[in-house]
């Protein structure tokens, strides 16, 4: 898994350039910006190396039950300190692109999510560890949903705005939802 990572990261810079500081086209904007190495490698392997970690962790640290009831002991500080950290990643960045790397490689932006991650699992396990009709049958379904949900969902969204131009926005986002189960 890690030499498929460093293969990738590899192929992605071989793709933009050898390290000469011109990498050509930003998928985000389009236009061409210049780069130190450094710089333009942790963008380029930004993705890989942040979900690579939280795959990692998850099945070596998280998987194991003793650490989840050390996380469950802990649901209230940690939902509290998500929700601080959410209010003060929502006012610091009100109307700036948070899809791009000026926000997203900010601290603040990568405390707030592993902070909120480590918090959903928490509430999880305190409260979300029970069993009843609704979840059984999600638990014999969830697979096909999950490999089949994002096509009717794309496909919702594309047919809604494309002929059915004045449904409120509100009913476009309960007809998709709906669509994706």
């Amino acid at each position: 898994m890690i030499l498929l990572f460093a293969v990738s990261g590899m192929s992605a810079r071989y793709a933009f350039g050898r390290g000469n500081g011109q990498y050509g086209k930003c998928s985000e904007t389009g236009t061409v910006r210049n780069y130190d190495s450094k710089r333009y490698w942790s963008a380029v392997v930004y993705r890989f190396g942040i979900y690579g970690l939280g795959f990692f962790l998850g099945y070596f640290i998280f998987s194991h039950d003793e650490m989840m009831e050390r996380l469950e002991k802990c649901w209230l500080l940690l939902l509290v300190c998500a929700l601080v950290l959410a209010i003060a990643f929502t006012v610091i960045y009100w109307g700036k692109p948070y899809a791009e790397h000026s926000v997203l490689d900010t601290p603040l932006c990568n405390v707030f999510a592993w902070i909120t991650v480590l918090a959903v699992l928490a509430v999880m396990k305190k409260w979300g560890d029970f069993s009843n009709a609704f979840t059984d049958w999600m638990g014999k379904k969830s697979w096909g949903l999950y490999l089949f949900h994002y096509l009717f969902i794309a496909m919702a969204s594309y047919y809604l705005t494309m002929y059915v131009k004045n449904l409120p926005v509100p009913m476009v986002y309960l007809c998709v939802a709906v669509a994706g189960f």
